[in-house]
């Protein structure tokens, strides 16, 4: 490996100390030409020779490589190089011309005076554009780049830093004339790519004030510039191994144009003057401007075409007047390029990033661009999303610029929002007297629809190419949504069905930010926020039993579509409308718990109604409990929507109660049940049509939560009974007591219920003094008869008479209050002394009963072990 590093390091000083000899022999032929001109004999001679030497030393040039060319030793015997082949350049260049022009008509005096002043100043260039245009200067000159010295020339110029060139504006308005308007090659093979979509995306720098954009940003234009560095034009580094070879080759005019536009790029790049990036500019955009794409090396040359008008935007600052004055070019280019999919999203990055800068700089008066325009714009994004046959490159193209886009419009809502919030506080003297909130991040301000402005305009276009887009893009879309929101004229019934689809298909953790959109910004906005100025778009759509329909609608179709679908979308969509209950209004609440949460909590229970009816043991049952989820949060939605009692008399039926009381032998619902109970018994006066039906739904709920609190205790009796066999505890037990009760049941599940149900009778003791009259019957406490007891005394008889395993006056005395309440305090003793210090400083004691009934639950967590004993 030694011996090859040696080897090599020789050849490359015999490669430089060749250059050398052949430099110097160039430099010796220029100097005798200058003395030849000056005596004007033997020009010819001389310049074939100073032409040979050129000739071997771009030949021996090519095989350097790109570590030589950066190479100190390099730059220090070459640094002359690059100004002298770009004058000679200028010069051979300037030589076909004046010979053409001499073909036809001789040169007076004074044009040669102008023509040496030109010399002088390196503004040779411009002899191209004062020179009429004939056939032979144009055969000259395509002779001289595609088979000539020209050719070589230029690839070198492309190879070297460009800094060392002093006359680079002249440079650059010689390849701006020398580029081919036309294909003049017989053939044209194809060309390969040079930049890549991430090369093109890096290119153009996007302004940020964000720290954290704008670090990635600089990251991605550092990738770009080592990628640059490293970048060759294969075709000009093809190296040709002998002199022949290297003589007779030839390029294309495809070649040709590739050629010119990579050293335009090298040439903005290293003089960053705004007015040369300008002419450049207007060039390469006048070209794009030209013809349609015919083939691949079309596509090719137009794309690098783009990417030179990315380096020329960044070389000058473009405000608004500017951006209405090449945007009808950039429009034109569009329709020119719309069937390549690569040009057309190029053009479409370059006038969206164009406008994010724009607005990142704060520019004023952006209420001058028309938004009529942008229309072609969206309507190119539109089929791109619709078209299923699209390619990687152009997919990618795309996936950025709506990224873009998000950012822009996100840019253009918070300039808004800043305006309407200055407004508002100069308008409203009731703002200044508010407390400061003291929420660590507070949530932007609404925008409300005033007139049709620009960030209004693009957040439609993107409500509209939302329903097309991938799932990736979907979710940019939805966060970007609840992070800044939207105008409110686009909270409508068709994009609410959007988003809420989203909601439903999108991954779980954007289901839960499409979700939170709906909630805080659309429906909040609407029921709940009002603008200082009561904005009317609000307004109409809070009062339109129309808009109500609408919302309600698309609620049924979407649960429809989640009954086949996961548990956890049914799940995510079921804690939504939890969540928005308080928002709603009555009619809305109505149709929602009707017809789409009834609907779900009829379908899931009839899936475990097979065990209800067999009674099968509760561990052989445990496969249900993604339907014991979604039923839970069915029972906690009908709790949260019956705060509105006008609900109350429409749900309370003899149905909806068969319900509960099916349910209410699952430990895992039954605290949502006993809350509907609670709910139920706590509302007695909004029971049933009339007075009778009335009395025989509240004694329906008071005797089934009397029977279920009955249930809970003879399990917890039964499970007490079986473990007094196995320990020396002594609990309070009656000798009855059937173990085979147990059948089925966890420890832990009847220690839950038992605690549940009394907490629940406690509680409802307290609020319910019907329930307080029944429960004191059953278990033998005096109490004073009511009128309405007397009055409906026949009526409890049918019931009683009807119902066959509920429990009778009298059934029950003290003695079984006071059995429950020993055994679990014996219960409570029993936990272990840290368990104990804990539910001390957790649990706040009311009295006995309620002190019994917490360690109940505390003692669920010891069942398991319990049982052991």
């Amino acid at each position: 490996m030694e011996e090859t590093g040696e080897q090599e390091e020789e050849q490359r000083q015999l490669l430089l100390h060749t250059l050398n000899r052949l430099w110097s022999h160039y430099l010796q032929t220029s100097d005798s030409e200058t003395e030849a001109e000056a005596k004007t004999e033997d020009d010819n001679q001389a310049a074939s020779v100073k032409e040979h030497w050129l000739w071997l030393l771009l030949y021996n040039f090519q095989f350097l490589d790109d570590q030589t060319l950066q190479n100190a030793q390099f730059h220090s015997n070459f640094n002359q190089l690059p100004e002298e082949l770009c004058s000679y350049l200028l010069a051979q260049v300037y030589q076909i011309i004046s010979a053409a022009k001499r073909s036809q008509d001789s040169e007076s005096e004074q044009q040669d005076k102008c023509i040496k002043q030109l010399r002088k100043q390196h503004n040779l260039a411009q002899l191209i554009l004062s020179t009429p245009s004939d056939c032979n200067k144009i055969l000259a000159l395509r002779t001289f780049l595609t088979n000539g010295l020209g050719q070589h020339l230029l690839g070198f110029l492309l190879r070297v830093q460009i800094k060392h060139i002093a006359s680079q504006k002249s440079l650059c308005q010689l390849c701006i004339n020398l580029f081919p308007n036309c294909k003049w090659s017989a053939e044209n093979p194809a060309l390969k790519s040079l930049t890549s979509i991430t090369q093109f995306i890096g290119s153009f720098h996007l302004n940020s004030q964000r720290s954290k954009a704008r670090k990635q940003q600089q990251q991605i234009q550092q990738q770009f510039q080592q990628q640059q560095q490293q970048q060759h034009v294969q075709f000009s580094n093809e190296i040709q191994q002998s002199f022949d070879q290297f003589r007779a080759a030839t390029k294309t005019s495809d070649e040709l144009a590739l050629l010119l536009i990579q050293l335009l790029t090298r040439c903005i790049d290293a003089e960053q003057e705004p007015q040369l990036s300008v002419t450049v500019h207007n060039f390469a955009l006048g070209h794009l401007c030209q013809n349609c794409v015919d083939d691949a090396n079309d596509e090719i040359i137009k794309f690098e075409l783009l990417q030179l008008i990315a380096h020329c935007v960044n070389s000058f600052y473009v405000n608004v007047l500017d951006f209405n004055s090449n945007f009808s070019q950039l429009l034109y280019a569009l329709a020119a390029n719309r069937r390549s999919s690569l040009l057309s999203h190029g053009i479409l990055y370059l006038m969206f990033g164009t406008l994010h800068n724009l607005v990142e700089h704060g520019a004023q008066q952006l209420e001058q661009l028309d938004v009529k325009h942008f229309d072609s714009c969206f309507d190119v994004l539109q089929e791109a999303a619709a078209t299923t046959t699209t390619t990687c490159t152009s997919s990618l193209l795309f996936l950025h610029i709506y990224k873009l886009l998000l950012r822009l419009t996100d840019h253009l809502s918070r300039q808004e929002q800043q305006q309407q919030c200055l407004m508002e506080s100069s308008n409203s003297s009731a703002l200044a007297k508010q407390p400061p909130h003291r929420h660590k991040r507070q949530r932007h301000s609404q925008l409300h629809c005033t007139e049709r402005s620009l960030s209004c305009y693009f957040q439609g276009k993107l409500y509209q190419l939302l329903p097309c887009l991938p799932p990736e893009l979907q979710e940019h879309s939805v966060r970007s949504l609840m992070r800044t929101g939207s105008c409110c004229c686009h909270y409508n019934a068709i994009n609410y069905a959007t988003c809420l689809r989203l909601a439903t298909q999108l991954s779980g953790s954007y289901q839960k930010c499409a979700y939170k959109f709906l909630h805080y910004n659309v429906l909040h906005t609407i029921f709940v926020k009002r603008s200082p100025q009561h904005c009317g778009v609000c307004e109409e759509k809070l009062k339109s039993p129309a808009f109500h329909s609408q919302l309600l609608g698309i609620y049924k179709d979407n649960y429809r579509a989640l009954l086949n679908d996961s548990y956890s979308s049914m799940l995510l969509f079921l804690k939504h409308l939890k969540h928005i209950a308080y928002l709603l209004s009555y009619d809305l609440s109505a149709g929602i718990l009707a017809e789409v949460v009834l609907p779900i909590f009829r379908q899931y229970k009839s899936d475990i109604k097979g065990n209800l009816v067999n009674k099968l043991p509760r561990l052989q049952i445990l496969g249900k409990l993604d339907s014991y989820r979604v039923l839970h949060e069915c029972l906690s939605i009908f709790v949260m929507y019956l705060s509105d009692i006008r609900l109350v008399k429409a749900f309370y039926n003899e149905e909806n109660i068969g319900h509960m009381q099916d349910l209410l032998t699952i430990p895992e619902l039954q605290r949502g049940v006993c809350d509907l109970i609670k709910v139920g018994i706590d509302n007695i006066a909004f029971l049933g049509d009339n007075s009778q039906e009335q009395f025989a739904l509240s004694r329906r709920l008071i005797q089934l939560q009397l029977n279920s609190s009955d249930r809970a205790s003879k399990l917890f009796q039964a499970l007490l009974q079986k473990c007094a066999k196995r320990s020396q505890v002594k609990f309070w037990l009656d000798e009855a007591s059937n173990t085979a009760l147990l059948e089925g049941h966890k420890p832990v599940d009847i220690l839950y219920i038992t605690a549940l149900q009394w907490t629940l009778n406690y509680e409802l003791l307290k609020t319910s003094q019907l329930f307080y009259n029944e429960f004191a019957k059953i278990y033998s406490i005096p109490v004073e008869m009511t009128v309405d007891g007397d009055e409906n005394e026949n009526v409890e008889e049918k019931m009683e008479k009807e119902e066959e395993l509920q429990l009778r006056h009298g059934d029950k005395t003290i003695i079984d209050i006071l059995k429950l309440n020993y055994n679990a305090l014996s219960c409570f003793l029993m936990l272990p002394k840290a368990a104990i210090s804990t539910t001390a400083t957790t649990t706040t004691t009311h009295n006995n009963k309620n002190n019994n009934n917490d360690a109940l639950s505390n003692t669920a967590q010891q069942g398991h072990k319990f049982i052991g004993r």
